[in-house]
């Protein structure tokens, strides 16, 4: 049987950022172009949108940490 190769903590911060990253510049500039509303950009809105994604994204890639230790056994 082959052996599975073990991911180190960085590798599920780096994922865990990068798709806080690309969910925050998805939702506070890509998004209102598909929904046909003005960008509102101010600096409440960006600061408060990157510190509650990079949140959401450390805790994605923890998840992600715990369900690849949970499937290894």
């Amino acid at each position: 049987m082959a052996q599975k190769e073990v991911k180190s903590n960085s590798f599920y911060l780096f994922q865990g950022l990068a798709w806080g990253l690309i969910m925050f510049v998805f939702i506070v500039f890509i998004d209102p172009f598909f929904n046909d509303e003005p960008l509102e950009l101010s600096i409440q809105r960006i600061s408060l949108g990157l510190v509650s994604w990079v949140i959401m994204g450390l805790a994605f890639g923890y998840i992600n940490k715990l369900l690849a230790n949970r499937r290894k056994g």
